[in-house]
């Protein structure tokens, strides 16, 4: 199982300020992504702050489990052939949680327009996100590694652009509040 830091700022913007980013950075990679997020009935990993998901891109599946740190958010991954969770070291690290992978089940989905620009701290990731009663967009800055240098980078570009910083919850969290409206 893979491991990784993950380390990133975000914001939530609307359509014309989504629109100011695509005219200012050359944001020419783009990709769709699907992601189905899980947990237990009893909402286990919720209660964590644990968040469960298998991101789909095309033919590809990647698991991710994301645990909080005391800077970032660990992210242990796994490459799958399909949709499930029946993947060995999957159901052993949560056996070490005390979970059973079968308790897992489909909590809510989102589907994401993501394009991307690369720079010299991180990758800016410009989302158009679609959950099940709600749309909205955001900016990501996912840090290469951590740098002091990189939040004053991306409030400096917030700001060139006349953009007010608005706190987005996870896209988990957006998603399941979406799903909870039906």
């Amino acid at each position: 199982m893979k491991t990784n830091l993950e380390i990133e700022y975000k914001s939530l913007i609307n359509k014309t300020e989504y629109k100011k980013f695509l005219e200012l950075f050359d944001f020419s990679r783009e990709i769709i992504q699907t992601n189905v997020y899980f947990d237990t009935p009893d909402a286990k990993l919720y209660n964590l702050k644990m968040m469960c998901r298998i991101r789909i891109i095309e033919d590809v599946f990647e698991y991710t489990l994301k645990v909080p740190q005391s800077e970032g958010v660990m992210e242990f991954e796994v490459t799958l052939d399909e949709l499930s969770l029946d993947h060995p070291a999957i159901k052993e690290h949560f056996s070490t949680l005390g979970i059973n992978v079968n308790e897992l089940n489909e909590t809510c989905r989102s589907t994401t327009h993501r394009r991307i620009f690369i720079d010299k701290y991180g990758e800016w990731c410009l989302d158009d996100n679609a959950f099940s009663n709600h749309h909205d967009f955001e900016i990501e800055y996912e840090l290469h590694e951590a740098n002091e240098k990189a939040y004053p980078h991306f409030v400096d570009t917030l700001q060139l652009l006349n953009i007010k910083f608005k706190k987005a919850e996870p896209k988990y969290i957006r998603a399941l509040h979406s799903s909870q409206q039906e």
